[in-house]
């Protein structure tokens, strides 16, 4: 009997061995994530005032600070999207209230129906503020963590340094200001030229059938409020595009690869949070969608199933 226990006696034994150091292994590879995970979270404190900023500003700071509404080194997001709020949502409320006075549109009770405009401008465009407040210093971090983790090789720094100082010029440039406005309302004239009055919501229009035209909340919208979150959605792109050059920079660096680091990954695992540093630009993205999908479902009898890939997409989302 003894002698027929052996050998499951040993299996068992070994079989524990292993399960203890795949616990120790997890256990550590957590750790490391949960250090991780809280050094992008509480961003670059302990780095210098200049790697702190470097994809924070970008186009639409640049143009508030041109236009006096902030200044450089001193963001203020609440001030900012609340100032957004104020710009490109409260004048279109008043003005159709008093549209709707004087009798020449469908005033409220045509404006707050429209779910598409409020969650474009009251909804999404100060979250794209707030994006910059909770996404860019995360992005900030990760950049800084290819230093803080000993990945690039001191021969390589200087060409590190020259990325980041190239990311923060492009960033920054008034040439980029100048490229999102030009962007912005060449979008706006298209979109004026291809929809024409009379298939746009009601308080967007005054007169009869055979005389239409913008209304002054019409004129408003088309060009203040649906600019302001153009120049924050084309500030965002740009943003991202010279993250992904960022990246693409790095990589063509000769990096300090650790094929047993714990993070089963080489060491590069704290690049995949930058997704998750991008949660509120993905939560204004998800809201425009929604609004307009909104709008289709409840004005125009559309179908839940022809928004079925938005609704999955923003449960990926979440």
């Amino acid at each position: 009997m003894g002698a027929e226990l052996g050998p499951l006696h040993t299996t068992s034994a070994a079989t524990l061995d292993v399960a203890e150091k795949g616990e120790q292994i997890y256990t550590h590879r957590h750790r490391l994530c949960f250090r991780l995970e809280r050094t992008v979270k509480n961003g670059l404190r302990r780095a210098p005032q200049g790697e702190r900023e470097l994809f924070e500003g970008g186009p639409p700071v640049v143009l508030q600070t041109w236009l006096g509404l902030g200044r450089l080194g001193q963001p203020n997001f609440g001030r900012r999207a609340l100032l957004v709020i104020l710009i490109g949502w409260i004048p279109l409320l008043v003005l159709t209230i008093v549209q709707s006075i004087a009798k020449h549109s469908g005033g409220p009770g045509a404006f707050f129906p429209d779910i598409a405009v409020h969650a474009r401008s009251l909804l999404a465009a100060p979250m794209l503020i707030v994006a910059e407040a909770v996404c860019a210093p995360r992005l900030n971090a990760i950049a800084q963590q290819f230093l803080d983790a000993g990945l690039v090789r001191e021969p390589q720094r200087a060409r590190f340094d020259a990325a980041v100082a190239s990311t923060r010029l492009l960033l920054q440039s008034p040439l980029a200001g100048i490229g999102v406005v030009t962007l912005a309302y060449a979008m706006i004239a298209g979109l004026i030229a291809l929809f024409p009055v009379d298939q746009l919501p009601a308080w967007h229009r005054i007169g009869d059938a055979a005389a239409l035209s913008y209304s002054a909340a019409g004129w408003w919208h088309a060009f203040v409020s649906l600019p302001l979150l153009l120049l924050l959605l084309l500030g965002w792109i740009w943003r991202l595009c010279l993250w992904s050059r960022f990246l693409w920079l790095v990589s063509r660096l000769d990096l300090h690869l650790i094929p047993a680091h714990p993070d089963h990954a080489a060491g590069f695992i704290f690049v995949g949070h930058s997704l998750r540093a991008l949660s509120v630009l993905a939560l204004a993205l998800g809201t425009i969608l929604a609004g307009g999908a909104a709008n289709n479902l409840l004005h125009h009898a559309g179908s839940f199933f022809v928004h079925a890939f938005i609704v999955a997409e923003l449960c990926d989302l979440s």
